[in-house]
């Protein structure tokens, strides 16, 4: 029998105690909370990161496995990231762009797409 992880406050970062089952979020259902002050106090602010008012969203879409598994989700996740990243053209980039088309965007990361949308 595998023994399962517990579940970590997203608010205070307490962890589960073996008797205590953490509720998780209704709407996404992978946020868990120790308490409900910890749950209202992370909705809107979240401490010195964004609320998970504002993340929610990108949490349901990933689920607990961290998996995105709809091509609409997909589409939804690559869109969160771009807009996320800010682009730089240089005087080089432009003149080729003109001459060979628009190209490609490449990105590299260690991460999933489904953790950078987050």
């Amino acid at each position: 029998q595998e023994e399962q992880e517990g579940r970590v406050c997203f608010h205070c970062g307490k962890e589960e105690a073996n008797e205590v089952t953490f509720p998780k979020c209704s709407k996404c259902g992978v946020a868990s909370y120790c308490s409900r002050d910890c749950q209202v106090s992370n909705w809107k602010s979240g401490g010195d990161k964004m609320g998970h008012k504002h993340t929610c969203a990108a949490y349901k879409r990933v689920g607990e496995d961290m998996m995105i598994m709809f091509s609409d989700d997909k589409d939804a996740a690559r869109q969160d990231v771009l807009s996320k990243i800010r682009f730089y053209a240089f005087p080089y980039a432009v003149y080729k762009a003109s001459k060979a088309g628009r190209g490609l965007l490449f990105v590299q990361s260690d991460s999933s797409l489904a953790v950078m949308s987050l």
